[in-house]
């Protein structure tokens, strides 16, 4: 993509999350869960995490949606490392994380592309993500990359069976720790799941619904506290008149 595309592609999705977020009735209740539909952005993500991480492509690959009850498609995932590792002696001058935009601009896609400036935007309005698998992972490291602070916002709904998103959660960490911050917590949901789309964010929902409900629930010491309270009221009304 040119530059101009990559900022285009930022701000649709700024767009159209700032959007959907003023059309919600409770912003201050909101979580915005960010998915995918494509075919072949398994081998950009993994292109981008290699640009990102300086981590060998075979490291990196597994077989995307190619995989079935068999197992993968050796000779896909060859071809996947065959093309990342032109993809990088290609751009080998090119220093990308110093520049997380200029790797979207050399390997990225205009999908992640929008990903990004929509994560980007929920940061600076302090709403939660969900990110959902391998490809939405890619784009939340190149967000971080771009601002730590949106680090800060991102939730892991599940762990990918593409062997890269270990490594882009471990830079995402890094990205926290060197700035200050809180790690991200590890994903949620761990149940093989190669859809995308959104389906692992959706799964994980329910998850985050519970959590923010248990904070609402009284602590040990209110409860204790309580009781006493109970009990020196019913001995006060026990105790007869003189």
């Amino acid at each position: 993509m040119t530059g101009g595309e990559v900022d285009s592609c930022l701000d649709v999705g700024r767009r159209e999350t700032e959007k959907m977020v003023g059309e919600s009735p409770s912003s201050s209740r909101l979580v915005v869960c960010f998915g995918e539909v494509g075919i072949g952005n398994t081998t950009s993500s993994s292109a981008l995490i290699a640009a990102l991480s300086g981590v060998p492509a075979e490291e990196l690959c597994d077989g995307g949606a190619s995989v079935n009850r068999a197992g993968s498609n050796e000779a896909l995932v060859a071809r996947k490392v065959s093309i990342l590792e032109r993809a990088m002696a290609f751009h080998g001058d090119k220093d990308f994380q110093a520049d997380p935009k200029l790797a979207l601009r050399a390997v990225g896609g205009a999908e992640i592309a929008a990903l990004v400036g929509g994560m980007l935007e929920c940061s600076e309005r302090r709403i939660p993500v969900l990110v959902d698998g391998f490809i939405v992972t890619a784009a939340a490291l190149v967000a971080s990359l771009m601002d730590a602070t949106a680090t800060q916002v991102m939730l892991f709904a599940t762990r990918s069976t593409e062997r890269g998103q270990a490594t882009a959660l471990e830079l995402i960490r890094r990205v926290a720790r060197d700035s200050g911050y809180p790690e991200p917590c590890e994903p949620a949901l761990n149940m093989g799941l190669r859809m995308g789309e959104g389906t692992g964010a959706l799964a994980a929902l329910p998850l985050v619904r519970s959590a923010c409900s248990i904070t609402e629930m009284a602590t040990l010491r209110e409860v204790l506290d309580l009781n006493m309270s109970k009990s020196a009221d019913a001995s006060a009304d026990e105790t007869p008149s003189s």
